[in-house]
């Protein structure tokens, strides 16, 4: 019994020492990743791949371990050996499903393989790789280059051999490749009958006109449904009317214009050759992707301005000048213009110009965002128009500013105006969400947000975000996207036809999942008004400084 009771005392004392031992361990995988780490950082990849080889033992759930120790194996020039770490940290989902397939192409390359190189390298393509056009660009690829399917692959090959109907259709089956393989919704619900639409494109090339070509292929992209991906016309420079417009709730206005056609300025709109705004507009909308019909109101009439649109569409017999129909103080009349002229800019003369003390949100226009306290109504006014970091002041430093005046003043209400605010990058964003949030301010009746057909984008997310975490009230007009919305802008060109624009790959999800409403609808709800911008008014700003909580 003696016996039995000194050897289970043996076996406990032994059991507690491997407990502790265990615990001393647990710490065990921070330590090897920062040892790991430092070694990157330090560039000596022998050691690197060595630590990181004892880091992913240690925790082999890591992705980002396996993505080192690919990196380490890769710079270390063991590039075969590094293609198995790359696999597993895809297999976790480390980054873009494209990010690994691509890195292992490289390392397949340059390790002498090219046939699991294409491989490799298609499967990243297919998986959804940005940017066709760096691919090329990158030396680890080199070897790959003189391939037909590279070429293939790529869009690389010569299309200046191509004839028009060859060259045309090389473009619609490359466009609908890219759509098909990039865009979100395309991918995901294949809903948007691309590949009818393409087929019969294709078949139709030789019965269009270069215009109608044109107008085909940017309804392709309008045909995904979203304000990010389009195809647009070519620039050449001088195809514009000599006036531009704007869309208001009494109709379309003519508020710039070259010099020479400064007496057209605020004419209102009625016709274009012999069309009406609204089927004008509606024709528009067929070559124009968005969520929501006010995108359409703010980009819709730069068309307006483009004959070979107009021609394309089947609204103007040439697309050399347009005759418009307009009205101005009272009297109907029709004026013929040239559309050989550049786009909107420096020496146009604009109905704003003659104004004197223009409203607060027409100032600074050339600054991403500024602020203005209003003594008399203990207001901060603070006008965000871009998403991005100005060069001498980030928006994390500016929130930062912004905040500790708030809570250094005697300030009782914030209004944000968004209006003309097109996004930018969203992740700059948190900082203003997170100091609005936390703000004195953020109480009903003390906070407000102005929206507009032009908060876009990444300004979307912001005001998405803003309407979810604080008690802001929103004024103006809806929003130009939808909440949750399918966004980014990766590039996409048309060689032949020389057209370019952008297709979206990622769905932006600021809201609930269950929120499919295609836009923020305010509760002050002043639409833009003619009448108000003429006499040099902003009703929104006046509503919600007339609020009373």
């Amino acid at each position: 019994m003696r016996t039995a009771c000194l050897l289970l005392a043996m076996m406990t004392l032994s059991n507690c020492a491997t407990a502790q031992q265990s615990s001393g361990d647990l710490l065990a995988p921070v330590y090897a990743k920062r040892e790991a780490t430092s070694a990157s950082s330090a560039k000596n990849w022998a050691e690197a791949e060595k630590k990181w080889e004892q880091a992913t033992a240690l925790n082999p759930t890591d992705a980002n371990g396996w993505l080192e120790l690919g990196r380490a194996r890769y710079y270390g020039k063991k590039y075969l050996e590094a293609v198995e770490p790359m696999q597993k940290a895809n297999d976790l989902g480390v980054s873009y499903a494209w990010d690994m397939p691509y890195f292992q192409a490289c390392c397949y390359a340059l390790g002498g393989k090219p046939q699991e190189a294409m491989d490799k390298l298609r499967e990243a393509v297919n998986a959804g790789f940005r940017d066709l056009r760096f691919i090329p660009t990158d030396d680890d690829l080199k070897s790959l280059r003189d391939l037909p399917e590279f070429k293939e692959l790529t869009d690389t090959d010569d299309v200046t051999k191509l004839d028009r109907t060859q060259g045309i259709v090389h473009d619609i089956r490359f466009y609908q490749r890219e759509l098909k393989r990039l865009d979100y919704r395309e991918r995901n619900y294949k809903d948007t009958g691309l590949d009818a639409y393409a087929d019969q494109f294709a078949k139709d090339v030789p019965n269009l006109t270069d215009n109608q070509v044109m107008v085909h292929f940017m309804r392709m992209g309008a045909m995904m449904g979203d304000g990010h991906t389009g195809i647009y016309p070519p620039h050449p420079g001088m195809d514009g009317l000599p006036v531009a417009f704007a869309s208001f709730e009494e109709g379309m206005y003519i508020t710039a214009a070259l010099p020479e056609q400064k007496d057209l300025l605020g004419a209102k709109l009625i016709s274009i050759d012999g069309h009406s705004v609204d089927d004008v507009m509606k024709a528009i909308g067929t070559i124009m992707g968005r969520e929501n019909d006010q995108w359409l109101k703010s980009r819709g009439p730069h068309f307006l301005r483009k004959p070979r649109c107009l021609n394309g569409l089947g609204l103007s017999p040439t697309d050399k000048q347009v005759t418009l129909k307009i009205e101005k103080n009272g009297k109907t009349s029709d004026v013929t213009l040239n559309g050989n002229y550049g786009e909107m800019g420096e020496g146009w003369a604009t109905l704003a110009e003659s104004f004197k003390d223009r409203p607060l949100i027409f100032q600074n226009r050339d600054k991403h965002f500024w602020y203005k306290y209003l003594p008399e109504s203990k207001t901060v006014y603070f006008v965000y128009n871009g998403v991005a970091n100005e060069a001498k002041q980030t928006i994390a430093d500016f929130a930062k500013e912004l905040f500790a005046f708030v809570d250094s003043n005697d300030v009782d209400r914030m209004v944000v105006d968004t209006r003309f605010n097109g996004g930018g990058n969203n992740f700059l964003n948190m900082p203003l969400v997170l100091g609005l949030a936390e703000s004195k301010v953020n109480k009903p009746g003390h906070l407000f947000v102005i929206i507009g057909r032009d908060t876009f984008s990444a300004a979307q997310c912001f005001v998405t975000q803003v309407e979810r975490y604080t008690k802001a009230i929103f004024a103006g007009e809806p929003t130009g996207s939808a909440p949750n919305f399918i966004g980014e802008s990766i590039p996409v060109n048309l060689r032949y036809v020389k057209m370019q624009g952008s297709i979206s790959d990622l769905y932006w999800q600021n809201s609930v999942a269950m929120d499919h409403r295609i836009w923020i609808s305010p509760e002050i709800y002043v639409p833009p008004t003619f009448a108000a911008y003429a006499a040099n008014r902003d009703p929104v700003f006046e509503a919600v400084m007339a609020y009373k909580s």
